[in-house]
């Protein structure tokens, strides 16, 4: 299955369902579910949400879909200048993966996780 890393706090809003698209400055064409794998490092340092989640690095915390690429969203999360994946249907898992190494683009989950969304 194919993983995103993504840094925390987005990470967990995505998973959470509060954030509904993720900027990224390439296009895709893959459609469908991703797993959400949090970065080691956060995106906004400053920003402090009351949840587990958001201080859990490296770990696989929850799964989306993604169902467009568009350049013009709508949505509150879309930056101007970025590819806005639209996303639906989040999954927060009830318990992180942990210890799992992330990389750039989208990756593949190594077996032994067996993981299956």
């Amino acid at each position: 299955m194919k993983a995103l890393t993504v840094k925390n706090p987005w990470a967990w809003l995505i998973c959470s369902g509060a954030k509904d698209v993720e900027n990224r400055s390439w296009r895709t064409s893959f459609r469908g579910r991703v797993l959400i794998h949090v970065a080691q490092s956060l995106a906004t340092p400053d920003i402090a949400l009351d949840v587990s989640y958001t201080h859990v690095p490296s770990a696989i915390i929850g799964s989306v879909e993604i169902i467009d690429c568009i350049k013009d969203s709508s949505s509150p999360w879309a930056f101007a200048g970025y590819w806005h994946w639209v996303l639906r249907r989040p999954v927060l898992f009830d318990e992180p993966i942990l210890n799992i190494r992330g990389s750039l683009s989208f990756w593949k989950i190594p077996e032994r996780v067996g993981i299956s969304c």
